[in-house]
């Protein structure tokens, strides 16, 4: 009789003990998920004004052929370079600039996106 009502205190302790441990793991995954959701929220505005600057290089290309006959020279300073400065260049970087979140964690949109900017800064497009 003593020893299991000893046994029943007890095990309301590590009920105690099991309730903080399933509250600070939904606290965890919480803060995981928002911190997730900032990343995507971030890595969509940068990639939307990325493909805004392609966009409005293309524009301005095709304005200044219609005005002038051609094109004037691209300058480095002229493309949309996926960072501000070129020592921030890295694969995490560039990756946040011109993949979707998809693509970004491997789903299968990845070559897809990959080609993509292969196609958009290969060599031949800079070439007259």
């Amino acid at each position: 009789g003593v020893g299991a009502g000893g046994g029943g205190a007890g095990g309301g302790g590590e009920g105690a003990a099991e309730r903080q441990q399933r509250a600070d793991a939904a606290f965890a995954q919480l803060r995981r998920e928002e911190e997730a959701a900032s990343r995507a929220a971030a890595r969509a505005e940068k990639r939307a004004t990325y493909i805004a600057r392609w966009v409005a290089l293309g524009g301005e290309a095709e304005a200044a052929a219609a005005a002038a006959g051609a094109p004037p020279p691209l300058r480095s300073a002229d493309l949309p370079w996926p960072c501000g400065e070129m020592a921030e260049l890295t694969p995490d970087v560039v990756a946040m600039h011109v993949l979707d979140d998809e693509a970004a964690e491997g789903g299968p949109g990845r070559r897809r996106a990959l080609q993509a900017e292969l196609r958009r800064w290969h060599p031949d497009k800079f070439v007259a």
